[in-house]
């Protein structure tokens, strides 16, 4: 190796709550909030390197439905401010459900920086 050591520590909370609400027998409302705040500090080779806190809020409503009882339907619209770059986020997803308690799923995200494409497996508690 080239010799160097970097050590990195984080640290942080966040608090946050969720309300939801049936709109159909098979279809919820939820929005929900929540505050952060994170600090990291990143030493080389033994010396303070780099430190950074940042603190903020998310925001966010969405809306998901069962289509038939193994295809469930999700979008998500959340605003997150953490400083000087407040994005916005739109989601978008589906579950498949194998069984009563595992799905597979697929989601696709955006925001003004990126885009993002996930595939999963979960269960369902």
């Amino acid at each position: 190796g080239n010799g160097n050591t970097i050590d990195m520590e984080v640290d942080g909370y966040s608090i946050g709550g969720l309300y939801y609400t049936s709109i159909t027998p098979t279809a919820d409302v939820f929005a929900g909030l929540s505050y952060s705040e994170l600090s990291a500090d990143l030493d080389l080779n033994g010396s303070p390197y780099s430190s950074e806190n940042v603190d903020g809020h998310d925001i966010f409503i969405g809306v998901r439905g069962m289509v038939n009882p193994k295809l469930e339907l999700r979008g998500t619209i959340e605003r997150s401010d953490y400083g000087d770059d407040p994005e916005t986020d739109i989601s978008f997803g589906a579950s498949y459900y194998v069984a009563s308690d595992i799905s597979l799923s697929v989601g696709y995200s955006a925001d003004s920086d990126s885009r993002a494409l996930g595939l999963g497996v979960q269960k369902h508690l």
